[in-house]
């Protein structure tokens, strides 16, 4: 998300913007080269499948509600979330790997 009036400025300007302008104005991430392009969308893929899937949808849900809820509502979504979050198995055995000094399942690919 760029912001309200960012998106106005690009649209009404009717600016084109190459790759490093677009990553400049947190339209996109990354740039990748268009060959190593399926490669890394698979990267990143795969790390997704190591993620808790709970926390996923919980992120996802607020980041959705936050568009239209105020900061006390927010809050409280987040706290209801980290109790849902906290009695996970992915919780216990992220905490277990932690403990054991073994790297997280989730790691976003370098």
């Amino acid at each position: 998300m760029i912001g309200l009036q960012r998106a106005k400025a690009l649209m009404f300007s009717m600016r084109e913007l190459n790759a490093e302008a677009a990553q400049d104005e947190g339209i996109v991430m990354e740039i990748v080269p268009a060959d190593s392009l399926q490669e890394r969308a698979r990267a990143m893929a795969r790390a997704f499948t190591e993620a808790s899937p709970v926390a996923l949808a919980l992120t996802k849900k607020a980041l959705n509600a936050s568009l239209n809820q105020d900061l006390h509502s927010m809050l409280a979504m987040e706290a209801d979330g980290q109790g849902i979050a906290f009695a996970t198995e992915y919780r216990q055995d992220a905490a277990n790997r932690f403990l054991s000094k073994q790297p997280p399942r989730y790691r976003w690919p370098d």
